[in-house]
């Protein structure tokens, strides 16, 4: 992958805004999700969506912005983050901990910047303890000159003791208070988890996805499938049974709402497989999928958003790790090292770039604790195989024709939301897709899958008549020069208002 002489991932100064009820966009290069450039087109937008595309268009008194030379693509979507987390590192001191205290609300205020700078104007935040955070961001947002970036809700239906929901202890509250995170009572009606008992009827389970819709808003119902803890990853988590699975994919299907499913195991897969899940989060991790289940997920009209990034953040060397001598662990090396000073100085606040730098430097001579005293090698331990059995299995799953949309997992840290660019460089880094196809593959996972895994294709994904007016415009080819997908464009428009980013573009990108 090359990163010289590449627009930078972010800037410092804001775009020049401007707002167009009406505007044509003179001579654009259309890049379209079949491969193939429709060149020297005229894009009318009136009211928010394209109404019109053609050569030469006569008779329109708009705006006209002369894009010639550049190719325009929709905006592009990152469909697994987590809006409130600001972590700077899962291995922080206390004084990393008061840094992030502090500097929350000023780091989610930029990555919302950085979205809007970078295109990625619809981001679906896959769970949040406390509903109330993501209405205090929206309300924030809406105060920014560009108006807001779509935060999509997802709320968790999850039986009671599961690795999402587990019965809540005083020890736990205190660990949470402790870290900055709230805790709230599941039947609350902030909390971002709705459950239901072990053994629940499917009319129980039924009501619980109608509170997580009426009650607590969600765009989408969350899953989590997972034998193990979060945080130690300890084993003997309890499992839904397929019944309850299968009610709430059901339920929700009925409501009009896509599900998604966390999973990491071959057993959760089938599982998923069997329920009708719509988008399969993270990749199966513990064995390789056999040619069976390929075939069966091959079959269904859903997604799965593999979440390379998290392999950026937490598949490292590690004394006796299970990675250490495999290839990939070399090749994500030598790109980490390079990418992550640049990363944490484009992503991050000035006031928590030390803290993100420490935490990477303590991987690095195997200090895997947080505060200095809890062991985290669980978490490192537990993920480091998406890189082996995970990277694998994302390639069989492309073979048999899965639809792959980019999610980045943004807020695990180092990687925020914003920091989209760092799932596509790791799909195409890692992918066994020839060089000739990466292009569109990065594009379609980018634009058109993150609108089908979001349910929105009908209006978004692609630059077409009657869809919304959501796309980038870039100074290279992205079909032939796919890393430049997810850096700063020269140009952005949404629905109405137009971004000119401060950028300088190196000649040899024209």
């Amino acid at each position: 992958m090359k990163t010289e002489n590449q627009p930078p991932l972010v800037s410092d100064t804001p775009p020049e805004i401007s707002h167009h009820k009406e505007i044509v966009f003179r001579n654009a290069s259309i890049v379209n999700p079949d491969g193939t450039i429709s060149k020297d087109m005229d894009i009318f937008c009136k009211e928010g969506k394209i109404f019109k595309i053609g050569k030469n268009l006569k008779g329109i008194s708009a705006f006209s912005k002369n894009v010639s030379g550049k190719w325009v693509i929709p905006s592009i979507f990152n469909t697994h983050c987590h809006m409130q987390l600001n972590m700077p590192s899962m291995l922080m001191n206390i004084s990393d901990l008061k840094h992030m205290k502090t500097s929350a609300s000023k780091q989610q205020m930029q990555q919302l910047a950085d979205m809007f700078s970078l295109g990625i104007f619809n981001v679906r935040d896959a769970v949040t303890n406390d509903i109330s955070d993501n209405e205090y961001l929206l309300s924030r947002a809406a105060l920014l000159p560009f108006g807001n970036i779509f935060i999509h809700r997802s709320v968790a239906v999850s039986m009671l003791g599961s690795c999402w929901t587990p019965k809540i202890s005083f020890r736990d509250k205190l660990i949470k208070k402790f870290a900055g995170i709230k805790t709230l009572a599941y039947d609350n009606s902030l909390s971002g988890a709705v459950v239901f008992s072990p053994d629940s009827t499917p009319s129980q389970v039924r009501d619980a996805v109608n509170i997580a819709i009426d009650e607590r808003g969600a765009e989408y119902i969350k899953i989590y499938e997972q034998r193990h803890k979060l945080v130690d990853f300890k084993p003997g988590i309890p499992l839904m049974t397929l019944s309850q699975l299968e009610t709430i994919t059901d339920q929700a299907r009925k409501r009009g709402i896509r599900t998604m499913m966390h999973h990491f195991s071959l057993e959760s897969f089938q599982r998923g497989i069997l329920a009708g899940v719509d988008t399969f989060s993270h990749i199966v991790i513990d064995e390789l999928i056999p040619d069976k289940d390929l075939l069966n997920f091959s079959r269904l009209n859903c997604t799965i958003e593999p979440t390379l990034s998290l392999a950026f953040s937490l598949s490292h060397w590690r004394p006796n790790g299970k990675i250490n001598t495999n290839r990939n662990l070399a090749r994500l090396d030598k790109f980490r090292n390079k990418e992550f000073d640049k990363m944490t100085d484009s992503f991050w606040v000035e006031d928590l770039r030390e803290a993100v730098k420490r935490g990477f430097d303590r991987i690095k001579r195997n200090q895997f604790t947080l505060f200095g005293l809890k062991n985290m090698t669980a978490p490192f331990e537990f993920h480091e195989t998406i890189l082996t059995t995970g990277v694998e299995n994302l390639n069989n799953l492309i073979s048999a024709g899965a639809t792959i949309s980019t999610g980045n997992d943004g807020g695990i840290p180092p990687l925020p939301p914003s920091a989209l660019w760092y799932e596509m460089a790791l799909l195409e880094l890692f992918t066994d897709i020839p060089q000739d196809q990466k292009g569109i593959f990065i594009l379609n996972a980018s634009t058109l899958n993150g609108a089908k895994a979001l349910g929105l294709d009908e209006s978004m994904g692609s630059i077409s008549q009657g869809k919304k007016a959501s796309m980038i415009f870039l100074n290279k080819n992205p079909l032939k020069y796919p890393e430049i997908i997810g850096r700063l464009p020269e140009l952005i428009f949404n629905y109405d208002i137009m971004g000119v980013n401060p950028i300088t573009v190196p000649e040899n990108l024209t």
